[in-house]
């Protein structure tokens, strides 16, 4: 699909009219995802970078001056939006999370009594969990945390990602498949006969202040409780909303929930990994 009058098109986006939006997207959204995806070789980043990048041009669309070709300017937003991609991968993904646990020192923690052991236990187990859920890629994140532990229907899933089913069906399914891989391969709670257990992983955790010895009745790794308290918030809308005595449209639930997801950066609704 091509753009007849480029002046008169960017007009229209500067004035935020809709269909100018969606033709923008049928006219280069395949080329963006294309270039993220031999960029990135993962069609789950290359989705949420070719998404991100149509987000900045509608942000940004008023400070485009003409300079360049419209498309020249949405590439170089993808283009700095996958080396970004590559920054975080550096950092964070699950081969980056496997070394981090198997190249932990030997580090013999001072004796613990077997109460504390088992809180230590649980931090490790927790901030194990968190790591691999924020190692998802954004959309997998998110439609796992709406589905499997918030258990919204797929259809109201969909709508809240802007997805369709299939797609959110795909998303789930490849959350799903990668969590389980690292599982399958090394969690010794998911099958004893692998190598990684929580109780090996104290002394170097305590070691680096990735968790701390409780004080008695204290609940500890705080970012676990912000995850926990994030998670909760949009339980409660969820329940509030079935509560109502006049049933309220589908619509409105989730565009809260959207607000609630988007319009914050906390510790598991950010488009940022570990």
């Amino acid at each position: 699909m091509t753009i007849s009058d480029p002046d008169e098109f960017i007009q229209k986006l500067k004035n935020r009219e809709p269909e100018s939006f969606a033709l923008l997207y049928a006219a280069y959204g395949s080329k963006v995802y294309g270039m993220a995806y031999r960029m990135t070789g993962n069609q789950a980043d290359a989705e949420d970078i070719t998404q991100e990048t149509f987000l900045q041009v509608y942000r940004k669309v008023e400070d485009f001056r003409g300079q360049s070709q419209l498309y020249t300017w949405i590439y170089a937003i993808a283009k700095n939006l996958c080396y970004r991609y590559f920054q975080r991968a550096k950092k964070s993904s699950f081969a980056i999370f496997e070394d981090l646990i198997y190249s932990q020192a030997e580090v013999e923690p001072s004796e613990l009594a077997a109460w504390e052991k088992q809180k230590l236990i649980r931090q490790v187990k927790e901030g194990c969990l968190t790591g691999l859920v924020r190692c998802l890629a954004f959309q997998q994140r998110m439609a796992f945390i709406l589905h499997v532990l918030l258990q919204l229907p797929i259809q109201d899933v969909a709508e809240i990602l802007d997805k369709s089913d299939a797609a959110t069906k795909v998303l789930l399914h490849r959350a799903r498949k990668n969590l389980k891989r690292f599982l399958c391969k090394n969690c010794s709670v998911y099958d004893p006969a692998n190598p990684c257990h929580c109780g090996d992983l104290l002394g170097f955790s305590l070691q680096q202040g990735w968790i701390k010895r409780p004080s008695s009745g204290e609940k500890n790794f705080p970012e676990a409780q912000q995850i926990e308290g994030e998670i909760k918030r949009i339980r409660e809308v969820v329940e509030l909303y079935a509560q109502l005595p006049t049933p309220q449209p589908a619509q409105d639930l989730n565009h809260r929930i959207r607000q609630l997801i988007f319009e914050q950066e906390g510790a598991i609704f950010t488009r940022k990994k570990v």
